[in-house]
Parts: structure tokens; C-alpha cells; sequence
């Protein structure tokens, strides 16, 4: 007969389910087998899940109730690596010109290998409680780069920060897959918020 100790370290989720993953139904069977039968993609993602939720994964259910409880801590755990990047960048040793191109790096580099956007939104528990400050910091900074002339000045802050969330986006899996570099990446982000070259004469 199965202890409490055992019962508590196989028993979680009936269904395993990350949104946008193919990790689904992936039940812990026993000591043997805790993520059901072998399937090298399924336990891919499962670690994958898991570096982002800053734990192993043999033990990602023992740290989480609930799937919810896990989104909810990869969530948090992104909103603070993107609010310490936001101090880093605005740190008065920084130049103001180059504090948006040192926030984008930040980011790319944190979001890249914990790969929390292949599996599920950015927005909800965990993040919506920073979502203003971020929106808030965000902005100023652009606001910063648009007063001193490295940011294009004929769109708003928030216009501007709308445009760098979606191809943030849009480079992460570019990265992610090899097509491009770190830096690459993070002059494609940089390039839709510079101002147009001035016309040759």
C-alpha cells in the first residue's frame, strides 16, 4: 500500500496541460514512470516548463497544486527579471541613448532560454499585478529615447511600446531557432523604433 509520502510525490494534475505545448495528459504514473510512458518530446517540454519555473523537472509537481499555481509563478518570475532589467537600464551610469538597446537585450536574453512565450500568455496572475508599472516604465523610457533623439518622434511613447512588444515577439522563436543572433535580434527591435535616416539631399 502506497504511503502518503508516495502517494503526494505521483499525484498531481489528471491532465498535464500546458496551452501550446504538446504536453498534454501527461500523467505521472508511479516511481517507475512519474511522467507516464517514455516520449523524449514530451519530457523535452516538461524541462523546458520547468527552467522556466525555476525548478527540476522531476520535482516541477511537487513545488506547484495546480497547473494555474505554475503560470501564475512563471509569470511572476518574468515580471521581476523584466523590472530588474528595467533598473539596470535605468541606471544613471547608462546613457540615456543606449538605455532602450540595453533594456531590449535584457529581455531577449532572459525570454530566450527560459522559453515561458512557447507555452503560455504573458498576461494573467502573476504578471497582471506588475502590468502597470511595466506599461509605466516602459514608456518613460521610450519617452527618455524620444527626447534625445534616438527614438522616432513622429509616434507616441505608448505607440512606440506597442511597436516593441510585437516584434519582440516576433524575434523571440527567430533567436530561439538559430535564424538570427542576439544581436541580430536586438538591432531588428531597435531598427522599428530608430528614426528614418535623414534623406540624402
Amino acid at each position: 500500500m502506497a504511503t502518503d509520502s508516495t502517494r503526494h510525490a505521483f499525484r498531481t494534475w489528471d491532465d498535464y496541460y500546458i496551452p501550446g505545448t504538446t504536453v498534454l495528459r501527461n500523467r505521472f504514473t508511479g516511481p517507475g514512470t512519474p511522467y507516464g510512458e517514455p516520449d523524449p518530446g514530451r519530457l523535452k517540454q516538461l524541462e523546458e516548463v520547468a527552467t522556466a519555473a525555476g525548478v527540476h523537472r522531476t520535482t516541477l509537481h511537487r513545488h506547484f497544486r495546480s497547473r494555474e499555481d505554475l503560470l501564475v509563478a512563471l509569470r511572476e518570475r518574468s515580471a521581476n527579471r523584466t523590472l530588474a532589467a528595467l533598473d539596470e537600464a535605468e541606471d544613471d551610469d547608462v546613457p540615456k541613448v543606449e538605455r532602450m538597446t540595453l533594456f531590449t537585450r535584457r529581455v531577449l536574453e532572459n525570454a530566450v532560454p527560459t522559453g515561458l512565450w512557447r507555452f503560455t500568455t504573458y498576461y494573467g496572475a502573476g504578471m497582471d499585478e506588475h502590468v502597470l508599472e511595466l506599461s509605466r516604465r516602459i514608456a518613460a523610457l521610450v519617452e527618455e529615447g524620444r527626447q534625445v533623439g534616438s527614438l522616432r518622434p513622429d509616434l507616441s511613447a505608448d505607440q512606440l511600446r506597442a511597436i516593441w512588444t510585437g516584434v519582440v515577439y516576433a524575434v523571440l522563436p527567430m533567436i530561439d531557432a538559430g535564424m538570427m543572433t542576439m544581436d541580430e535580434g536586438v538591432d531588428l527591435v531597435m531598427a522599428a523604433l530608430r528614426p528614418a535616416p535623414a534623406s540624402a539631399a
